[in-house]
């Protein structure tokens, strides 16, 4: 049975409240817990002392101190307040909190890129995936190559759904972005090329059969150097992860 609470929590902020709700709705409708959450006033969110059903302190272990602030559980509509004291509140999960266990986890995303051709062009793509509820992973450190770094990427690559690699002129002469691709070929990924600035590619172009293979791949290409061009790309893309601005 497919288990939300077995998911790591998401880094970006508005993902981290839809998981957290999603958690408590899973408990509640496979009977862990009550839908009926109390929440005393002890700590900055409430302190989610809830002490019915013995898996909820897994929930508590996951969360630890990322549990969101209840009242932006409240804003969103996926609490109702049932009961108001000076010591806390008492809640229930809404409606829409449970419609959240019907919609697919999202689509897990590892963007690569290279720092000196599409830095600007990376965090744009990474706030807008974010924006629409999809989980990007972007290295945004400057990391020293090494066994330690080696493996964290390889794994991010091997564990995600979905590999992007944006690609300039120069892009294919970091040594970093060409054992990316060489990982998600390995593991299988599903692959799309962004092609920006100018770049072209030409089947004689490398010798790496893996590499070619890559850019056969269908690409996304940012026709001119304009606002207009690169939101159209982004579009696009947004419209392969079925989201339709």
């Amino acid at each position: 049975m497919y288990n939300p609470m077995e998911e790591a929590i998401p880094g970006d902020a508005m993902a981290q409240i839809r998981a957290f709700v999603k958690d408590l709705a899973f408990g509640a409708a496979n009977g862990m817990w009550s839908p009926e959450i109390r929440v005393n006033r002890t700590i900055r969110g409430g302190d989610w002392s809830y002490t019915a059903g013995k898996d909820f302190p897994k929930l508590l272990e996951k969360w630890g101190d990322q549990i969101p602030y209840v009242g932006l559980l409240v804003s969103f509509d996926y609490l109702n307040v049932m009961e108001a004291t000076p010591q806390g509140n008492l809640y229930t999960l809404t409606p829409k909190a449970f419609a959240l266990l019907e919609q697919a986890s999202p689509a897990s995303i590892f963007i690569s890129y290279s720092r000196k051709e599409s830095s600007a062009f990376a965090l744009l793509l990474l706030a807008r995936l974010k924006a629409v509820g999809l989980d990007p992973f972007l290295d945004l450190k400057d990391l020293n190559p090494g066994d330690e770094w080696e493996d964290r990427l390889r794994n991010e690559v091997a564990s995600r759904q979905h590999f992007i690699c944006l690609i300039g002129p120069t892009t294919l002469e970091s040594p970093h972005v060409q054992h990316e691709i060489a990982w998600a070929m390995d593991a299988g990924t599903r692959t799309i090329p962004i092609w920006h600035n100018g770049f072209v590619y030409n089947d004689g172009d490398s010798e790496d059969e893996t590499l070619r293979r890559f850019l056969r791949s269908n690409a996304i290409v940012v026709e001119r150097e304009n606002a207009k061009a690169y939101e159209g790309a982004i579009l696009e893309l947004l419209n392969y992860f079925g989201f339709t601005p």
